[in-house]
């Protein structure tokens, strides 16, 4: 799979993850599409004990990727995430609202 495509290009969109479990999210994996030239640039982290209710999160480092299409950036989640549900809520791109991730 090519990864997450936002259906309409605006900083509306997001994706969210239901890791079954709250648990302490110390970095997250990303990286642009697979078969195009698209990837997330800034975005904004939310979390949720129930999938209804979200805390935005603030990182130390920011949640700039740096990215490009084909290298894995791995962002420091310093404090760490808490949660059940994480929300990636995209900010700025290139080519396109695209992403793969992993915790």
């Amino acid at each position: 799979s090519g990864g997450w495509v936002a259906e309409v290009e605006d900083a509306n969109q997001w994706i969210m993850v239901d890791m079954q479990e709250p648990y302490n999210y110390h970095k997250m994996l990303v990286q642009g599409r697979q078969d195009s030239a698209m990837w997330v640039d800034t975005f904004a982290i939310y979390s949720s004990q129930d999938g209804v209710t979200f805390t935005g999160y603030t990182d130390e480092n920011g949640t700039d990727t740096a990215g490009d299409q084909d290298t894995i950036q791995t962002i420091e989640l310093i404090p760490p995430v808490y949660g059940r549900y994480i929300r990636i809520n995209p900010l700025t791109w290139t080519g396109g609202i695209s992403l793969r991730l992993d915790f």
